[in-house]
């Protein structure tokens, strides 16, 4: 039993989301410094970053493993749910981080 939606529904939202993802990473490349910040201290100051590449690559990864595990009959429709939400948490985690960095 599903809870919101059907798992149709809810597979082609996961994939929609993970599209766009890619579309907006891609654009940002172009404009994202060589250097992303992923961590900032107390200060305000960056402490950690990593290249450009690898900053656009995790999220959308992370989200297409998330897809993996959707497909999976043998998991029950609210954790399919839960893999939706957690998709559409990344995406907006994902355009933070490229703000922040486009604007530094």
């Amino acid at each position: 039993m599903s809870f919101l939606l059907n798992e149709k529904l809810q597979s082609k939202i996961n994939y929609g989301i993970i599209a766009l993802t890619i579309i907006i990473n891609i654009i940002a490349l172009f404009y994202l410094p060589k250097e992303m910040g992923i961590h900032i201290n107390t200060q305000g100051e960056i402490d950690s970053s990593i290249s450009k590449y690898i900053g656009i690559l995790i999220v959308p990864i992370g989200m297409a493993l998330l897809s993996f595990l959707h497909k999976n009959k043998a998991i029950e429709s609210s954790k399919k749910l839960m893999y939706l939400i957690t998709n559409i948490i990344l995406f907006f985690i994902n355009g933070y981080m490229l703000l922040f960095n486009l604007t530094l």
